[in-house]
């Protein structure tokens, strides 16, 4: 090799740094032929053979000697060179496997402060609080929630003294969401169940224990609601009688002494002669409320079985003697 055109470089490699840097030169063209032949392009010269080196030749390592040789390379041969190497690349999925939305690590708890859409209480019902105000059941309702959240700027607001600090401070007109008597009987149960909640989150603890062993059912006979005058106790959804809850009824006869039509077992209320789901929201409905959810519970009296009347409606009732 003595004519020079048979050297990548140009020029008959002499030195010793000449015969690597032809070296170089030789292994990039080498990769870019095996790049071209892994690519499927047919008539591939033959690569070049190295040329020797002088005893105790200097040490580069691989990735030196090609970045060495590459930036030898005129501008036309570097885009040779890429072009080949993009070949060699697998082709891009048409159908790549759509993107995770969603992963168990993203996962939020869940608030339990009772509402709607499981939001956390209001500022307006903790700056009442704060303020040291009553706060009516009729605050803990859905209805009231949704007013809040969706409304808070349009609601009025008055004028209270806090009784220990003397200051004047603005706070909502709790007025404005109805008095507790005209609550019905569902929205009672479940505003005193939201609020038993609200108190084990904000009452300081020996407030919240004294009422952590009361259900919410146990309140109805002193406060709820709706014409319970009839009867000074809440009554069972079963048998009609006091002093239980009709999850833990064993009665076998109504107070009446007829035949009961509904049981609870399994956690399930139902009928007895069928085990078909009796819904438990109308029968705790006053009859101008009636139950909206979408559900295959039936909806009848838990006492007669009409479909008119829930039982605590009490259009069936007969006080026992």
């Amino acid at each position: 090799m003595t004519d020079s055109s048979s050297y990548l470089s140009g020029k008959t490699p002499i030195s010793e740094a000449d015969i690597i840097a032809e070296n170089n030169l030789r292994k990039v063209l080498n990769l870019t032929l095996q790049a071209q032949q892994d690519a499927g392009i047919s008539n591939i010269d033959n690569d070049l053979s190295l040329l020797l080196l002088p005893d105790n030749p200097p040490s580069f390592s691989m990735s030196e000697q090609i970045i060495a040789a590459y930036t030898l390379l005129s501008p036309t041969s570097k885009a040779s060179v890429s072009t080949a190497l993009n070949k060699t690349q697998p082709p891009s999925d048409p159908n790549p496997a759509p993107k995770s939305l969603f992963d168990v690590a993203d996962k939020l708890p869940c608030s339990s402060t009772p509402s709607l859409y499981h939001l956390d209480t209001h500022r307006l019902i903790i700056n009442l609080a704060e303020a040291k105000c009553y706060l009516p059941l009729t605050l803990f309702t859905a209805d009231t929630t949704q007013c809040l959240y969706r409304e808070s700027r349009s609601l009025k607001l008055i004028k209270s003294q806090h009784p220990i600090t003397k200051m004047t401070v603005n706070v909502i007109d709790t007025s404005s969401f109805g008095d507790e008597k005209d609550m019905d009987t569902i929205d009672w149960l479940k505003a005193i169940s939201h609020y038993l909640v609200f108190l084990k989150q904000r009452a300081s603890p020996e407030i919240a224990s004294r009422f952590d062993n009361q259900p919410a059912s146990s309140f109805h006979s002193s406060a709820c609601p709706s014409g319970d005058s009839t009867t000074p106790d809440h009554l069972c959804l079963i048998c009609a009688r006091t002093g239980h809850k009709f999850s833990n009824c064993r009665e076998m006869t109504s107070a009446k002494g007829s035949v009961l039509i509904a049981q609870y077992c399994d956690r399930k209320f139902s009928l007895r002669s069928s085990d078909s789901p009796i819904c438990i929201t109308f029968n705790l409905n006053c009859p101008k409320r009636s139950c909206k959810d979408d559900h295959t519970a039936q909806h009848i009296c838990s006492w007669c079985g009409a479909t008119d009347h829930g039982a605590l409606s009490r259009l069936c009732f007969v006080p026992p003697n």
